[in-house]
């Protein structure tokens, strides 16, 4: 039974990375999905791709036709499958203590520098169990190890002026995205995303940190998405990862979940209409309101760290 289960365990994994493949790809609604194409890029044989695609066409998101391979057949499935697993996947690939670790750095109380016997000594673990969290935390990007030995939080987590950076490249693609000539909206993803926002303004959503960030990034990867460029979305899916733990950390201290909804609404009213002109100016505005509010949030956060 348990080897069932990590078998299990191991092809949602696999699809999800197939998802995010098929998005690189931008691959449209009907389109063929190569099974060689996908293992290459996920440097995976073919059979555990092939469960992967099995899978993901049991969950609607693929159409497995005989003798001709599997097919996008549904681009909202797609997407609600990347956002339904993705969170889950992304906290049972770090420990909690990952997250103990970067938040307790935020926060001032942790060194930059980190070595095994001395996590494994203030957090009361073995020596084995620190090493398998800092694997996992130089995984996510988090942390990299220095010259001779230990390891040292990136400046990219941590610096006020990096996560302007990233706002601001934010800023350039995300409009210019909205008028790619390549631009083309799903009607059936608009609708969910529509309907997602909608659920969180009602309250029938979660207002927590994850959920917020996840919805926000679902939002703004599709409306990108759509644009059909797989560099566009590939930056902006990089960049979200960088400032993924920062944005928990300030989720408690903010209170504007309530107008992100309406401008997102705004936003893909526009889309839906066509008036892509007008969202792009008002993607950059919205963009420019959450970096000025959100830059010294962190700023303030860190001032403590910036000043030892």
């Amino acid at each position: 039974m348990p080897a069932a289960k990590s078998k299990g365990a191991s092809s949602r994994t696999l699809a999800l990375k197939a998802c995010h493949c098929m998005q690189q790809l931008a691959l449209a609604q009907e389109e063929h999905l190569p099974e060689s194409r996908l293992s290459d890029m996920l440097k995976v044989s073919r059979t555990p791709i092939r469960s992967a695609l099995v899978l993901l066409s049991e969950e609607g998101v693929l159409e497995r036709r005989p003798n001709r391979g599997f097919f996008l057949k549904d681009t909202a499935a797609l997407q609600r499958f990347i956002v339904e697993h993705e969170a889950e996947e992304y906290r049972e690939a770090l420990p909690e203590l990952s997250f103990t670790l970067a938040l307790d750095y935020l926060k001032g109380d942790l060194n930059p520098e980190l070595q095994e016997t001395d996590l494994a000594r203030v957090y009361d673990v073995t020596r084995s169990h620190a090493q398998q969290v800092l694997q996992a935390m130089e995984a996510e990007g988090w942390i990299t190890p220095r010259l001779g030995h230990g390891w040292e939080f990136n400046t990219t987590l941590t610096s006020p002026h990096s996560y302007d950076q990233c706002y601001r490249y934010r800023a350039l693609i995300e409009p210019a995205a909205l008028l790619e000539p390549t631009f083309r909206a799903e009607p059936g993803e608009l609708t969910r995303l529509i309907s997602d926002q909608q659920d969180l303004l009602d309250g029938k959503s979660p207002q927590h940190a994850g959920s917020m960030f996840t919805s926000g990034t679902d939002l703004h990867e599709s409306l990108v998405g759509f644009a059909h460029n797989p560099f566009l979305l590939d930056g902006l899916q990089k960049a979200n990862r960088l400032r993924r733990l920062i944005e928990y950390t300030l989720s408690p201290v903010r209170d504007t979940s309530r107008r992100e909804c309406h401008e997102h609404l705004q936003l893909l009213k526009m889309v839906s209409a066509g008036e892509l002109a007008r969202a792009a100016e008002f993607m950059a505005l919205h963009l420019q309101r959450a970096r000025e509010e959100k830059v010294e949030l962190v700023q303030n956060m860190l001032q403590k760290r910036f000043q030892r």
